[in-house]
């Protein structure tokens, strides 16, 4: 039998890799965040000075455009990190520059919160090769987000970054100065109330975002600023209530019989309850899980979807606001409060 001839090798199209020359590449990143970058990552740096031409200068120069500046909930104006980026690669093309990490992502070393946890990391801008500028930037990670990951922390602190290291190019610098950032709120942006959560507590707070965005998640209409304000001076007036008594005795009040539906925040409600009622509610509350030892927060819930006003008084506690939003009931709106606080009992069960 013939002998067979095994078929010739074919040659790869890749490059070789030359395995004995990685250990002596150049390293531009620190071991830490907080050490300076090695000097050969510093090559070259001030060569670009006279490369840029004149339509690059003029592009740098150009002014942030309004509409690409966003406002954030605290009043924080901003470029999106899209537009730094468009903008370089308008300026030096779409690989003429790059980011590299200068740092490994780590977290912060005195960690004391397993629920969250703060994370750094240094980028390094250069353009055509030769370094521009560095930056550090911070995201924390909250374990119990689930829509959070480390990924999405990494992200953000690449693009903060970049922003950062944008500035010295002179691109949005115009976020960064505080007259320029004043008059653009002025003119395209609002403080609107909104309703948020707040240790267990709903709170009216006063937040930023564009005109022309769509409302905030909580944000009130002018009709519902107008009955929270109202119910707050009225509750302010009213002369401090007596302690509570036992909820035995309190659940010893005599309910009241069926009653029409509350009627809307703001509506007149006529004679409302008087002190006696208001322990009922509280007894009732209580009784249906809706208080958990001096925290309201979910009768305060039951009583929001109802229709009343809640009261945010300064300096207040929780029990105390809660007592003021209770004596807004009108005499005929009780009975079906009451209702409402019951069902919250039993859908509490069906969950349990």
């Amino acid at each position: 039998m013939a002998d067979e001839t095994l078929p010739a090798e074919q040659p790869s199209m890749l490059p070789a890799l030359n395995v004995d020359g990685l250990p002596d590449a150049p390293r531009y990143a620190a071991e830490s965040v907080t050490e300076v970058l090695p000097p050969v990552a510093y090559q070259g740096i001030g060569s670009l000075a006279n490369t840029l031409t004149v339509e690059q200068e003029a592009v740098l120069d150009e002014a942030l455009p309004d509409e690409e500046v966003d406002i954030r909930p605290d009043g924080l104006v901003y470029a999106s990190h899209n537009y730094y980026r468009r903008k370089l690669n308008k300026v030096f093309g779409r690989f003429g520059w790059t980011l590299i990490p200068g740092s490994p992502l780590k977290p912060r070393a005195d960690k004391s919160d397993a629920k969250q946890s703060e994370w750094y990391q240094r980028w390094v801008l250069f353009v055509t090769g030769v370094y521009v500028a560095e930056a550090i930037a911070s995201r924390t990670l909250y374990e119990d987000n689930r829509q959070m990951s480390l990924d999405d922390v990494a992200e953000a602190i690449k693009s903060d970054a970049l922003k950062r290291c944008c500035k010295d190019l002179g691109i949005a610098w115009e976020c960064w100065d505080k007259r320029w950032a004043e008059t653009w709120k002025r003119k395209h942006a609002v403080k609107v109330a909104c309703r948020v959560w707040s240790r267990g507590q709903q709170m009216t707070r006063e937040l930023w975002r564009r005109k022309d965005a769509d409302p905030l998640e909580g944000e009130l209409s002018s009709e519902s600023k107008k009955a929270v304000g109202a119910a707050a001076e009225k509750a302010a007036k009213t002369p401090p209530q007596q302690p509570l008594p036992s909820e035995a005795s309190a659940a010893a009040q005599p309910e009241p019989e069926s009653a029409p539906r509350p009627a809307p925040a703001g509506a007149a409600r006529g004679a409302t309850i008087n002190q006696g009622q208001v322990k009922l509610v509280l007894a009732r509350g209580r009784a249906a899980g809706l208080i958990s030892g001096n925290d309201p927060a979910l009768l305060m819930d039951v009583l929001g979807r109802a229709g009343l006003a809640l009261v945010e008084q300064e300096g207040k506690s929780a029990i105390d606001n809660c007592i003021a939003t209770i004596g807004q009931i009108g005499m005929r709106e009780l009975a079906a409060i009451l209702k409402q606080i019951d069902a919250a009992k039993d859908k509490g069960e069906e969950r349990i």
